[in-house]
């Protein structure tokens, strides 16, 4: 049987074994959280980029009056804005809050 004293330590180490229960649900959380928020993050990347390759899909079928070049050009630069905006999404992600 516990004496007197043991009593008061039993009662602090079950307040202390509680409270790294909490603080461990508070982490799971914020973990599930974040992970939540990433996957929106790239989801919303992903079909913004689909989005994108349609709509350059879209802009070849119907300008076929121009040249080679100047296709290339504009493909070009959809791509490189469609990189841009794509490494903008992976830094949010990556950088901590």
């Amino acid at each position: 049987m516990a004496s007197e004293e043991d009593l008061p330590r039993q009662s602090e180490r079950e307040k202390s074994d509680e409270t790294l229960r909490d603080s461990d649900l508070a982490s799971e959380h914020q973990a599930d959280s974040d992970r939540d928020a990433e996957r929106v993050e790239a989801d919303k990347a992903k079909l913004q980029s689909r989005s994108d390759s349609d709509a350059s899909r879209d802009l070849g079928r119907a300008d076929t009056g121009r040249s080679g070049a100047e296709r290339q050009a504009e493909g070009d630069e959809r791509l490189r804005v469609e990189r841009q905006t794509s490494d903008q999404a992976i830094k949010r992600r990556t950088t901590p809050s």
